[in-house]
């Protein structure tokens, strides 16, 4: 029950769920080994979530997010000095602004795609 009204709820409850089980043992591994690193795959996991759920309801199809993430993400790969690229704190050179600017995008991305999609269920 209530599903449709709460789509985005649960395919970002989904999302995480299936990153975090993909994520599991960097996630053990890191929290041991250095810590300091546990917060920015956290809050990366979340970008990559929210961003993701935001481009499928928005466009509703995957194509924009094959291009834009990887797009992204190959920068971020590549760019090996500028902590704006690094979401996720991988090369070590994010920044704790970096770290929270990514965790505000995050929630803004999905306070934009639960009103997407209340503005989507209010036409159909």
């Amino acid at each position: 029950p209530f599903c449709r009204e709460q789509f985005v709820f649960w395919k970002l409850a989904t999302t995480l769920l299936v990153a975090t089980f993909f994520f599991a043992v960097p996630l053990i591994r890191l929290a041991f080994a250095s810590p300091s690193y546990l917060v920015p795959i956290l809050i990366g996991l979340l970008f990559t979530t929210a961003s993701s759920l935001f481009l499928a309801v928005v466009s509703g199809h995957a194509s924009t997010l094959i291009v834009g993430f990887l797009t992204f993400w190959y920068l971020g790969q590549n760019d090996k000095h500028t902590p704006a690229f690094h979401f996720a704190g991988l090369n070590g050179v994010a920044t704790t602004t970096a770290m929270i600017a990514y965790a505000a995008t995050a929630a803004g991305l999905l306070a934009l795609t639960y009103g997407a999609e209340r503005i989507r269920l209010r036409r159909a």
